[in-house]
């Protein structure tokens, strides 16, 4: 299982605040996900079993914080809030913070 994958994974369940099983089917039927993971469309890339094992270890060693700090830096220098001291609903950081560690919403 590619890291990179499930990182995204991570921010897109905090984007879309849908818990572990939900990631597993939106990533299998939704065309959005399936381009930003850059996935077909027939079996789900991992399990909800995974992405559990992978937010608790996230959480225990504060990896999901420093993907969300990093994920909006990057943003503010290359994308879409580059020179912007806006940012979108979705990038604040508490809200976000807290999606990224609660198992199911």
């Amino acid at each position: 299982m590619a890291p990179a994958l499930l990182a995204m994974v991570t921010l897109l369940k905090a984007y879309d605040q849908v818990g572990d099983a939900d990631a597993v089917v939106t990533a299998q039927m939704d065309q959005r996900w399936q381009l930003v993971l850059g996935l077909g469309a027939t079996e789900p890339p991992f399990s909800q079993g995974v992405l559990v094992t992978v937010r608790q270890w996230m959480i225990a060693h504060d990896v999901d914080l420093k993907l969300l700090t990093r994920t909006i830096d990057l943003a503010k220098q290359t994308g879409p809030l580059a020179g912007s001291a806006a940012r979108p609903r979705w990038i604040r950081r508490r809200c976000c913070a807290a999606a990224l560690r609660t198992p199911g919403i």
